[in-house]
């Protein structure tokens, strides 16, 4: 009779700590992280399709003329200008990139990425290579 108490017990403790595992992953789960909205997962793959073009990668390296409006419209179209702001910058390996503090007063956590534009990874020639730049903030 005092063995059956005993698995009685057991199993009630198993299926009550089994409800409160439930409910913690059922609240858990109802937290959704929106991922898509993070600024850094809008902005990496636009300089990625920046960098990875081959005719904005010739553009950078050319000094185009056209240069920031085609580069500006490439980003455009990758995140969305409602909650993201950004501004751009190209220079030398060797120059700095930094902006001018005086555009970004007001604005509160300012990102920036990346990348190094060559014109061919197998040889590279750093004389010519170029830094794209891109600070960003979210819109509040």
């Amino acid at each position: 009779m005092t063995n059956k108490r005993g698995w009685l017990r057991i199993i009630e403790a198993t299926i009550a700590i089994l409800i409160i595992l439930s409910s913690f992953l059922v609240l858990y789960s109802t937290q959704k992280l929106d991922i898509q909205n993070e600024p850094n997962n809008q902005v990496l793959p636009a300089l990625e399709y920046v960098v990875n073009n081959n005719t904005l990668r010739n553009e950078i390296l050319n000094n185009d003329s056209s240069l920031m409006f085609d580069l500006e419209g490439a980003i455009n179209n990758h995140i969305d200008l409602n909650k993201i702001n950004y501004t751009l910058k190209i220079c030398s390996l060797i120059d700095n990139c930094d902006p001018n503090i005086s555009e970004f007063s007001g604005k509160n956590n300012i990102y920036s990425l990346e990348k190094v534009v060559m014109i061919n990874l197998t040889n590279p020639d750093l004389t010519n290579a170029k830094r794209v730049r891109i600070f960003y903030w979210e819109i509040h």
